[in-house]
Parts: structure tokens; C-alpha cells; sequence
């Protein structure tokens, strides 16, 4: 996110894409990264957000976030953001658990150094870490520096920035990302990622692409011969 970025937009789109489906999506927010200054109404809009989210069963229509998949993740998410505060790591903001039992992980945001093992490894919940970085070139490499690379977003108005990192960044959804959230996909258009985001196979899971993998194609050269008078 740049400085010129529109703040509430931003905002909306972090918390639904990190939040959102418990957070259980692999196209999910996990990186928050700052460029500059000048962020500061951006991290209130976010804190706020998050502080109102409601949580509980998701036969509740008031609900906004569920629980995870199992008592297991739970831990796990759990597990992982202790890890992220035994490593500096501080908590931005956090909504409020719902009472009663229930696998149910609250929404995070946390800051701290950028050496945190959540920073490299993929929580499968609603976590999300803030990062700084003083300059676009700085964040474009401390946003190359995992071994994913399946999307990314950009929010921006300065066209020059939006095409560096349309080019630069290593994440394979990254072009239809600008200033919208990582989450979603369109059906007609190619999904995969790069790095450890792929898999043998075809790597666009959807579109024509991925028909044209599992189809057998021949060429044939055609030249009629001359009729027989």
C-alpha cells in the first residue's frame, strides 16, 4: 500500500480479505506492507474494523466470522500468533471471542519484525501482519522474500508504481489485484500462483488453459491434390 492510497478502500478490502471466511482462504491476506508514511488513518480504519467484527455461529445472521474448520487449526492459528509475540511481535488489533465453547480463533493484526516466522509461513486463519517498508523497491523485495507467490494486490493511484509492481512482484494473481482485495477470482481468467504456490499440473487452474493441459492435440498439413480429370 502506498501513501496516495485511498484509505477506507484499503481498509475494507484488508480486513474483508484477511478476515473474511474465517481468514480459511488461500488467496487470504497474510501481509499487510506499508510504503512511506503517512499511514496512520489507514491503521485506525483497520483497527476499527476489526474491533467490531462479530463472531460466532454461522447460523446466526448477525454473525461475521465463524469458527475454523477443527479444534486442531484452532491451535494451530492460536499457536502461531503466540509465536509471532515470542518473536517481538505486537498485537495492531483484535476483535473480541465469542463466549461459550466453540474452535473459534480472534481476528488479528499484528506488527513487528519483519525476521517473525508468521511472516514466512502461511497461517490458515484470520491473521494478517503489518510490515514497513521506506521505499516501493523495499517492499516489493520484502514482498518477494517467501516461498509463496500466489497473489498479491496493490493500492494505489500513481499508474508508474501500479505497473512496477504488476511487473515485479512474484505472485501469479497480482494483475487483477489493483486496489482490490487478494481474495476472489473470475472464473474466465487463468488462477495460479508462483514458487511454492504451484504444483506440477497445470498451473492455471481454470480457463482455457487448463483445457488446453489435459487435451491431446494433432496438426495436420492439408494440401488437396489436383483432381483427376
Amino acid at each position: 500500500m502506498l501513501p496516495d492510497a485511498d484509505a477506507e478502500l484499503a481498509a475494507t478490502s484488508v480486513v474483508a480479505a484477511a478476515m473474511g471466511s474465517t481468514g480459511q482462504k488461500c488467496t487470504a491476506t497474510r501481509r499487510v506492507i506499508l510504503v512511506g508514511g503517512g499511514h496512520e488513518d489507514f491503521l485506525a480504519r483497520v483497527k476499527d474494523k476489526v474491533s467490531k467484527l462479530v463472531l460466532g455461529p454461522g447460523t446466526d445472521s448477525s454473525v461475521q466470522i465463524g469458527p475454523v474448520v477443527s479444534p486442531s487449526a484452532c491451535e494451530e492459528i492460536n499457536a502461531a500468533i503466540e509465536q509471532a509475540l515470542s518473536e517481538g511481535g505486537e498485537i495492531l488489533a483484535q476483535a473480541v471471542l465469542p463466549e461459550g465453547e466453540g474452535s473459534y480463533v480472534a481476528p488479528t493484526v499484528l506488527t513487528g519484525p519483519r525476521s517473525m516466522t508468521i511472516c514466512q509461513e502461511e497461517v490458515f486463519g484470520p491473521v494478517t501482519t503489518v510490515l514497513p517498508a521506506d521505499t516501493l523497491e523495499d517492499a516489493i523485495e520484502l514482498a518477494n522474500n517467501t516461498a509463496f507467490g500466489l497473489t498479491a494486490a496493490v493500492f494505489s493511484s500513481d499508474e508508474r508504481a501500479i505497473r512496477r509492481c504488476v511487473s515485479a512482484l512474484q505472485a501469479g494473481l497480482v494483475k487483477v489485484k489493483v486496489n482490490a482485495p487478494t481474495t476472489g477470482s473470475e472464473l474466465h481468467a487463468p488462477f495460479g500462483g508462483m514458487k511454492d504456490s504451484t504444483f506440477a499440473g497445470p498451473r492455471e487452474q481454470n480457463s482455457a488453459a487448463a483445457a488446453t493441459f489435459f487435451t491431446h492435440e494433432k496438426t495436420a498439413y492439408l494440401r488437396l491434390a489436383p483432381k483427376k480429370v
